[in-house]
């Protein structure tokens, strides 16, 4: 993380990097407000460190300046003295917090704590917002999308009536056609973040659910060197859920192990009882033998709109945890795999309530 620290005195300049280093932080600095100015870089700046008093200015004169070319950097004052009416005006100017000299290194800490999880709060109330006005968009959004789609389909089995299938106008023809099914494609995994879970809950042997979904998808692994192995270590894995919505989460998981994985592909499903903390669960777990996820994939799997995919838009792991949720279950990648990836689902083999998340 870099963070920019605008200090005229030498000694809390210097005590400043000392700590902030120490803790693993990138500092740049600058002695008075004219320095920092000169600076083209804001864009990198995770916080700045704001001293109150500098020689050609003061951080209230400084701030709205600041605050246009750093909008995502939260803003420390650094003041030598309690000055209730100045501490006043420069929070009002756009600072988040301020600390005393002489600086002490857990105050430091703290209100880098306190800033950064601030920031975090802050970036998932505009991710909300964002997706609430996808999701009023979408419905509308959709609807004149699949007419405009209908008459694109419409136009092109007219067209394959004029053509021979030998000709290369019908393979051009082919080629829009598949270009049509991937927006609809589309259009479907946006509507299924969007639109809220409504379960159909019955009685079901899992093992059903997760088999009826990878012989669904035979068109993507007849013609490789796919091995499938099931292990099922209890007795009965019958349990209520939505079969549906269940078979779009193996679904789901056993498309991405497929695309992830070179032949000769392993793709394994085990499933075992357990017994965790409040109640009895049934905990499936789906590994593949690909190249697994990097840290920040790790991280970034159940993001909305993430993906290292050419295709797809990202939505794909959001949904399946939606589903798990809606469960009163859970899903999460394991750390632990020898190769490739493995996503463990708990699912409760007793109804119980599920967290309200719509």
């Amino acid at each position: 993380m870099h963070i920019l620290s605008i200090e005229d005195d030498p000694d809390t300049q210097a005590n400043l990097c000392d700590i902030l280093e120490l803790d693993g932080y990138q500092v740049d600095t600058a002695g008075t407000l004219q320095n920092a100015l000169a600076r083209e870089n804001w864009s990198d700046y995770s916080v700045i460190i704001l001293d109150r008093r500098l020689p050609d200015g003061t951080a209230e004169e400084f701030l709205p300046r600041l605050r246009s070319l750093a909008p995502e950097a939260a803003i420390i004052i650094v003041t030598g003295h309690i000055d209730i009416d100045g501490t006043i005006t420069a929070l009002r100017y756009g600072a988040a917090d301020y600390i005393l000299k002489p600086i002490n290194p857990d105050s430091l800490r703290m209100s880098l704590a306190r800033v950064l999880k601030l920031q975090e709060v802050e970036k998932r109330v505009l991710q909300s917002e964002r997706l609430a006005a996808i999701g009023q968009m979408i419905p509308v959004f959709a609807h004149e999308s699949r007419n405009a789609l209908q008459r694109i389909q419409a136009g092109i089995e007219m067209l394959r009536m004029q053509f021979s299938e030998a000709t290369a106008a019908n393979k051009i023809v082919d080629g829009i056609e598949q270009a049509v099914d991937d927006i609809n494609k589309n259009f479907e995994e946006i509507r299924g973040f969007a639109t809220p879970i409504k379960l159909k809950k019955e009685e079901c042997d899992l093992s059903r659910i997760w088999q009826k979904a990878w012989n669904n998808l035979q068109a993507l692994w007849k013609d490789r060197e796919v091995t499938f192995q099931e292990q099922i270590q209890s007795d009965c894995i019958t349990c209520s859920v939505d079969a549906f919505r269940l078979e779009q989460v193996f679904r789901n998981l056993f498309e991405n192990s497929l695309a992830a994985c070179p032949d000769p592909a392993q793709i394994s499903v085990h499933c075992q009882a357990a017994h965790i903390d409040d109640g009895q669960y049934f905990q499936v777990t789906v590994c593949d033998n690909g190249q697994g996820l990097s840290d920040e994939q790790r991280a970034r799997a159940f993001n909305p709109f993430y993906t290292t995919k050419t295709q797809g838009m990202g939505l794909g792991l959001p949904i399946v945890k939606r589903i798990i949720e809606h469960h009163g279950g859970q899903i999460e990648i394991l750390e632990d795999t020898p190769s490739g990836t493995g996503f463990q689902i708990t699912l409760p083999s007793q109804p119980r309530p599920r967290p309200e998340t719509d």
